[in-house]
């Protein structure tokens, strides 16, 4: 991330000559993240987990204090009545793990959440006790959500590789005609082989050549037309600016 951040912030003033421009975004694709590296990093993060549930079957929680305070909440106020079922608990994170390494090519918003276990967020605790696996499902609903985080790490860091890709494309065009393209159709077929892609909707990469910007839809999967994290809103893309 570090690296393309620095490529971003030279491109506005930079003296490449256009073909190691050109070069540098054919380079970039060696910077996609690739299934293999997230799918091990996919099964670094399940055995964290399976180690938690383990820990927690023996009473053990160390080094998740804000996890544990949380949980502490839940069902401190009914101590041994608690039911913790772990193999049950360890299969539902093994089934989450798996939904996310099985649709991990596929942008954000095409992954098949509907397959992941389904658990009554926010329930009482009375209610997690008749599912007969209390802390189990309570573990699930306080961590699994870093699971799920995956997709978005993924989509995110693509996105970052196809605008720095893009930037590049539009100095050369800028470079070639004094101007920036009306749309980003006109990069193809010379740059691209078509308009790239934004990962989080498997849509085209958003473009406002008056706001001399391209977007990412994001996590949100909405449309706020480019408007990055605004305080006190969770809502918002992910926008690049183009300063040339």
């Amino acid at each position: 991330m570090g690296g393309l951040l620095r490529i971003q912030q030279m491109i506005p003033n930079t003296t490449l000559k256009e073909a190691d421009l050109f070069a540098l975004i054919r380079e970039l694709d060696d910077f996609r993240p690739n299934k293999e590296g997230f799918t091990n990093a996919l099964k670094v993060e399940y055995q964290m987990e399976r180690k938690f549930v383990d820990d927690g079957a023996v009473g053990k929680f160390d080094g998740a204090e804000t996890t544990n305070s949380a949980l502490e909440q839940k069902v401190g106020s009914i101590g041994l009545l608690v039911v913790f079922n772990p193999t049950k608990t360890k299969m539902e994170f093994a089934q989450s793990a798996r939904v996310i390494r099985d649709n991990i090519s596929k942008p954000f918003d095409e992954i098949a959440w509907s397959d992941l276990p389904v658990l009554e967020t926010n329930a009482s605790i009375w209610k997690h006790l008749i599912s007969g696996n209390a802390i189990g499902d309570i573990l699930f609903e306080l961590l699994e959500p870093s699971l799920n985080s995956f997709s978005a790490r993924k989509s995110r860091e693509d996105v970052n590789v196809t605008a720095t890709q893009l930037l590049l494309a539009l100095k050369i065009y800028k470079i070639r005609h004094d101007k920036l393209p009306d749309s980003l159709s006109e990069l193809v077929p010379e740059f691209f082989p078509q308009v790239p892609i934004d990962d989080f909707d498997g849509k085209p990469f958003r473009y406002l050549p008056d706001k001399k910007l391209i977007y990412s839809l994001g996590p949100d999967l909405k449309d706020f037309g480019g408007e990055g994290r605004r305080k006190n809103s969770d809502n918002y893309n992910l926008p690049f600016k183009i300063e040339f």
